[in-house]
């Protein structure tokens, strides 16, 4: 009698437990791996619109541009459109003024010199160029991932530093709300991928075509 209701019951808690710690263990280690491109080729269309994007992440995370301190890996694609500022170009024109802190992680150390000096003259800004492969402690608090080919690294960061990928994940309109009659602009929700999660932030007057890349 003991071996007939005992056993059976007691069996089907180690199954539970079992199919429990499996799938727990699953989930643990994908956020510990790196996570592979979403499939398929697509371009950003909302590059010059990175800034306005970056406050309001950086607004709804309790901060502000003057604590604002990116960590930029660098494209691994940089001749993606020929004859045209490249991704990194595109965007570090936006950010450059009023920024107090920047770390570039990159493989072309010689294309960002000029850049640096500038930025040194211009704005007192001093920008620390580091190697892909780096082992030295990084210490900003939002990463910029610029490359297109690569697995996203967010292993290599701290838990309470934010990771934007630019390419590697889709941005893509969450809403839209009517086009105002006078001046023909939209207001777009922009959903944006920071690390695993997902914000949703707000894009005023936004003139652009996603071409059906935001589906």
């Amino acid at each position: 009698m003991f071996r007939d209701r005992t056993f059976p019951a007691f069996r089907k808690v180690i199954a539970a437990w079992h199919v429990y710690w499996t799938d727990h263990f699953r989930k643990n280690r994908t956020s510990y791996v790196s996570q592979t491109p979403e499939e398929g080729p697509w371009e950003n269309p909302y590059l010059p619109y990175s800034r306005i994007i970056i406050e309001q992440i950086l607004k709804q995370r309790n901060l502000d541009y003057r604590t604002f301190r990116p960590i930029l890996i660098d494209t691994d694609s940089p001749g993606q459109i020929f004859g045209e500022e490249d991704d990194v170009d595109q965007v570090l024109s936006q950010l450059e003024q009023g920024l107090n802190f920047l770390e570039i992680c990159t493989d072309r150390p010689d294309y960002f010199a000029d850049w640096k000096n500038c930025m040194e003259e211009e704005y007192g800004l001093i920008v620390r160029i580091i190697g892909k492969s780096w082992e030295c402690p990084l210490y900003g608090n939002m990463v910029l991932d610029f490359e297109r080919n690569q697995p996203m690294w967010m292993a290599r960061f701290a838990e309470d530093v934010m990771y934007l990928p630019f390419q590697k994940q889709k941005w893509y309109v969450q809403t839209e709300e009517k086009p105002d009659e006078k001046s023909g602009t939209y207001i777009l929700d922009i959903n944006v991928p920071i690390g695993y999660n997902r914000i949703i932030v707000k894009a005023e007057a936004l003139r652009v075509s996603t071409g059906g890349a935001d589906k």
